[in-house]
Order: C-alpha cells, then sequence, then structure tokens
C-alpha cells in the first residue's frame, strides 16, 4: 500500500488528448492518443474524455484487454465519420 497521499495519475490530463490508462492490480499501462483520429476537434475531445472516465478510478474497463477493445473500436468509428 503506498504511504502519505499517494493518487492515481489522472488518464487525461487537462487540455491534453493523450489517455493514460494503468491497470489496478499490476500497473501495467496503455497510452490511447486521440489527437491521432481523423475527425473534428470537438469530436476527439469527447472521445477523450468519454474514454478516459471508462478507464479511469470510477470507470469499468480494468483490463488493458478491455481499453484496447474498445480503442480499435473507436479508430474504426473514426475513420468511417470521416468519410462521411
Amino acid at each position: 500500500m503506498p504511504v502519505g497521499d499517494h493518487q492515481r495519475e489522472l488518464p487525461l490530463a487537462p487540455g491534453d488528448l493523450v489517455v493514460r490508462h494503468v491497470t489496478e492490480d499490476s500497473g501495467r499501462t496503455a497510452v490511447y492518443d486521440f489527437g491521432s483520429l481523423p475527425v473534428g476537434a470537438q469530436l476527439r475531445r469527447e472521445f477523450a474524455e468519454i474514454f478516459a472516465h471508462r478507464v479511469g478510478p470510477e470507470g469499468t474497463w480494468r483490463s488493458l484487454a478491455s481499453s484496447r477493445e474498445m480503442w480499435l473500436i473507436v479508430v474504426l468509428f473514426a475513420r468511417f465519420v470521416a468519410t462521411l
């Protein structure tokens, strides 16, 4: 157990589009860059915020496998939207 005022780093820093998923059990990390998605800035921001909530302390995506699978879905959806 960490000593003192140790808190997990936020998955999404303010003003950033990079989400960091750190697992609670092993501390393994995955990084997802929403700035690379081929959609508008507002949609990238909204995707990043929702994704960060899901991988954060209150979220339901606990494993890297979960977040990786959802990342692939987001990427495919963004590519589709970009063709419209």
